[in-house]
C-alpha cells in the first residue's frame, strides 16, 4: 500500500518515511525492492508465445 501510495503521489517520501520509521535510504530502498519484486509478478502472468 505505501508503494501504491508514493505512485499516486498521496504520500511523499518524507510522510512515509515517518509513517514507516525508517530513513530516506531504506524508503527508497524498499520502494526500488517492491516494484522490482511486482514486476516479476507480471512476467509470470504473460502467456508463451
Amino acid at each position: 500500500m505505501a508503494l501504491e501510495a508514493w505512485r499516486r503521489d498521496l504520500l511523499s517520501e518524507g510522510q512515509l518515511t515517518k509513517l514507516l520509521k525508517i530513513d530516506r535510504i531504506a524508503l527508497r530502498t524498499l520502494l526500488y525492492d517492491l516494484q522490482h519484486d511486482e514486476g516479476e509478478d507480471d512476467e509470470l502472468l504473460k502467456l508463451p508465445r
